[in-house]
């Protein structure tokens, strides 16, 4: 789901998610591997939102994981959330199922099946080891 809300978010037309996903179902699709479907995502984007512009296609591409800045501007968007994390003694972030994070308030992660399901964090922008 986060990559789902990645692509949403960062989509610079309402019609990419479609043709992403037209491209990545398109039968002539070049074997390929990717770890994660953002670098894929970033991949298509950064290629002007094609898998692959060229005369004949590669018999297999590989997909650079963390290519783009993407990943590491999401990490740093959301460090004050895992430090509050670890404060409050529950599993790191890439642990999380699910995690809801308003521009203000708390942020609300989930785990499925996990005595930590539903925790709420602290708001964010609260000082720095406070917990609320």
């Amino acid at each position: 789901m986060d990559d789902l809300r990645w692509i949403a978010r960062t989509a610079s037309a309402d019609t990419d998610l479609f043709m992403f996903c037209r491209d990545m179902a398109r039968p002539d699709l070049p074997d390929y591997h990717g770890w994660e479907a953002i670098d894929t995502w970033e991949w298509w984007r950064a290629n002007g939102k094609s898998f692959f512009r060229g005369g004949l296609n590669p018999s297999f591409i590989s997909i650079a994981p963390h290519a783009g800045d993407a990943e590491w501007n999401r990490s740093a968007d959301f460090a004050d959330i895992e430090q509050a994390m670890a404060t409050l003694g529950l599993p790191a972030l890439r642990d999380c199922d699910a995690l809801d994070r308003q521009s203000s308030g708390a942020a609300l992660a989930g785990w499925w099946d996990s005595p930590h399901s539903g925790a709420a964090l602290p708001p964010t922008g609260a000082a720095r080891g406070a917990v609320s």
